[in-house]
């Protein structure tokens, strides 16, 4: 083996196992993936076709096509015996047809060969940038007419908030990243519901604060005790007033005691119960308009999936989301590509969008949501990303405990 360092040679040879790589630029990462690749064909655990590595560009593609070629012609020369010269031949032929590929090439050939499953014309195109980016501004605008017309809930909600123009350009600007939105853990509303879960306790803390308060009226001093008696007198309306959830009134009839003299305590005490449940109360808005936010794109990203297909203005975002859709919805054309590939390679990780991890995740091991195989390896770096345009971002590297724990040994390759 040429030259590598501890860790990296560590990163080549543990094939039993899903390996995760942080490495920058210059870290010789590409070297690791080349020889990981060909320690595989040593080992005879796959063949050069059953290896499937993604890149996220052609001309990296290509140069590592080119390194494993070069490989497997070091190893056949190299060899004396008969039949490892025979073995390393039958790999050097297979390695031209070797699937080594950008993603978006990938998830273009899973629909090329499966286009009745699809529901795709094979000779499918790609469109230029400059047509795709002027059907998503249209399709937007269309979008919140035709929910205007029909006289949508939850968009007149944003309709208060964002004129229509305004609000299809969001939705636009939305678009590569609503795969990662849309699969949020509970969703876009469940920071707000989480704090709104202690509501109740805050009413009853708020509730016990003004009493307590109430009870020591006689300590204040004279101006005092005269502001809280008639805090006193609008007692059961204060009452009411939290029970509704009207906490900015309840804060305003507080507002005039001061927090001074004996009762300086508990006077700060009651008003910084009512400012938590005024918190709360920008939480439940929160809330609000996050479901309406997420209704809507939801809507929104079917909407654009539908007239995609009917105008036939094929995006890279669109065909990964349908061969995902694909490969989710049809096991058996999942299970030919999981038989075909027996170990799956990923560089650039970091440029994962939502989409595209998925479907990493089905060909490893058949499950979109989590990782379940253990023939992953994934070498990224948190610190750049070039596809941001695409929804890729750095927060999947697994330089640190997250999705990855399962079947995991992370690496750190370093030049």
């Amino acid at each position: 083996m040429a030259s590598f360092t501890p860790q990296q040679q560590e990163a080549i040879s543990t094939l039993d196992r899903n390996v995760s790589v942080s490495a920058g630029a210059g870290s010789g990462k590409t070297r690791v993936l080349v020889e990981r690749f060909l320690k595989i064909l040593q080992e005879r655990k796959a063949t050069a076709q059953e290896i499937l590595a993604i890149t996220f560009t052609r001309k990296a593609a290509r140069e590592m096509q080119e390194r494993v070629r070069k490989g497997i012609l070091e190893r056949l020369t190299e060899t004396l015996d008969p039949e490892e010269k025979t073995y390393w031949q039958e790999q050097l032929q297979l390695a031209d047809r070797a699937p080594i590929t950008t993603i978006d090439s990938f998830c273009s050939q899973v629909l090329r060969e499966n286009p009745v499953e699809a529901g795709l014309d094979p000779d499918f195109a790609v469109r230029e940038e400059y047509q795709i980016r002027a059907f998503r501004e249209e399709t937007a605008q269309a979008f919140i007419q035709k929910e205007i017309q029909q006289q949508a809930g939850d968009v007149a909600a944003l309709l208060d908030l964002y004129p229509a123009d305004r609000l299809a350009g969001i939705l636009t600007a939305l678009i590569d990243d609503l795969p990662a939105i849309l699969a949020l853990p509970g969703g876009l509303a469940a920071p707000y519901e989480a704090s709104l879960a202690g509501e109740e306790e805050g009413k009853i803390a708020a509730e016990g604060a003004l009493d307590a308060l109430l009870e020591a009226r006689d300590q204040a001093g004279p101006k005092g005790r005269e502001k809280l008696e008639v805090l006193a007198g609008q007692r059961e309306e204060i009452h009411q007033w939290i029970a509704e959830g009207c906490y900015d009134r309840a804060a305003a009839a507080l507002k005039p005691v001061s927090a001074a003299g004996k009762v300086k305590d508990l006077v700060k005490e009651a008003k910084a119960a009512l400012d938590r449940l005024q918190v709360l109360s920008l939480d439940a808005l929160g809330a609000e308009q996050a479901r309406n936010w997420e209704t809507v794109l939801g809507r929104f990203r079917q909407t654009l999936l539908d007239t995609a297909e009917a105008k036939e203005m094929y995006s890279f975002g669109y065909l990964s989301a349908k061969a995902v859709d694909l490969l989710e919805k049809r096991p058996n054309v999942l299970l030919r590509y999981k038989s075909r590939f027996k170990y799956v390679m990923v560089d650039e990780f970091q440029d994962t969008n939502e989409e595209q991890k998925k479907l990493v995740y089905l060909l490893s091991g058949g499950s979109s949501q989590s990782l379940q195989g253990r023939n992953l390896f994934v070498v990224g770096d948190a610190k750049q990303s070039i596809y941001r345009f695409r929804g890729g971002g750095c927060k999947r590297v697994p330089s640190g405990p997250g999705r990855h724990r399962k079947n995991r040994r992370e690496q750190h390759c370093h030049g």
